[in-house]
C-alpha cells in the first residue's frame, strides 16, 4: 500500500510505502527496535539490476548483514522466553517445501485455505 505526500511549499508529490509512514520498514525497523542501530538506506532504491554494482551499493549490501548474528541471538531469546522456539523451528523447516510449492506454480494459491 502506498500514500502520496504533497508538499505545499514546493508543490511536489512523493509516493511512499505506508510502512514508512508508521516506522515499520522491515529489516531496518527490526534492527532499530531490537538492537538500537539505525541502518543507512540511501542505496535501497538504487539500480540493483546493473551489470556492475557501485562501491556504495556493495557497502550498503555488506552493512545489512553486519548485524544478523546479533539480531538472531536477540530473536532466539525472545522465542525462548515466549515458549515459541519449537514452533518457529517448525516454520523454518517448512520454508524449503514452501519455496518448492511457489516454484511449482502455487505462489498465489493459499494451500491451507479451506
Amino acid at each position: 500500500m502506498t500514500a502520496t505526500l504533497f508538499d505545499l511549499g514546493s508543490n511536489t508529490r512523493e509516493t511512499v510505502r505506508c510502512s514508512y509512514l508508521i516506522g515499520c520498514d522491515g529489516f531496518a525497523s527490526t534492527v532499530r527496535e531490537l538492537l538500537g542501530i539505525d541502518l543507512a538506506k540511501e542505496q535501497q532504491s538504487s539500480d540493483w539490476g546493473a551489470a556492475t554494482l557501485t562501491p556504495e551499493q556493495l557497502r550498503y549490501a555488506a552493512s545489512d548483514v553486519l548485524h544478523l548474528h546479533a539480531l538472531r541471538a536477540r530473536l532466539d531469546v525472545m522465542l525462548a522466553r515466549e515458549g515459541r522456539g519449537e514452533l518457529a523451528q517448525a516454520c523454518f523447516n517448512f520454508l524449503p517445501a514452501r519455496a518448492r510449492l511457489d516454484l511449482a506454480g502455487w505462489a498465489e494459491q493459499d494451500i491451507f485455505a479451506h
